[in-house]
């Protein structure tokens, strides 16, 4: 926010990290909840791949078109995490992160009827 002139730097810092610039890299990737998220379910995120989701956890088993979805839903699940400690105060352990994308991911599976094995297969997987 600091560097598109929204928001002073002195409020541009990480709720959670003290002294870390509040970018995108560092709110999907790099501070220590989130890494915690990702190290939780055994994705390993890159900066590369933060730019292009669809590239975040190829080297899982499961079909590019429904790992995306649940890609983005993990990282709206992080956003949505973030927020909350900001306008809430409520700070969410990564098992509160993770169960909230559980529950994003039973909601949406509906939307793969015709992928059901692979949609199982992240069930399965979390």
């Amino acid at each position: 926010l600091f560097h598109k002139n929204i928001k002073p730097l002195g409020k541009c810092f990480c709720s959670i990290c003290p002294g870390i610039l509040e970018t995108a890299t560092h709110i999907f990737m790099d501070c220590c909840k989130v890494t915690e998220v990702w190290q939780s379910l055994g994705i390993a995120v890159t900066e590369e791949e933060l730019q292009e989701p669809s590239l975040i956890g190829r080297g899982l088993p499961f079909r590019a078109s429904v790992r995306l979805v649940m890609v983005i839903l993990l990282l709206w699940r992080i956003w949505l995490s973030r927020n909350r400690l900001i306008f809430d105060d409520v700070r969410e352990s990564t098992r509160q992160v993770v169960d909230g994308f559980l529950w994003d991911y039973n909601f949406w599976s509906c939307r793969f009827k015709r992928q059901e094995i692979h949609v199982l297969a992240w069930r399965d997987f979390l």
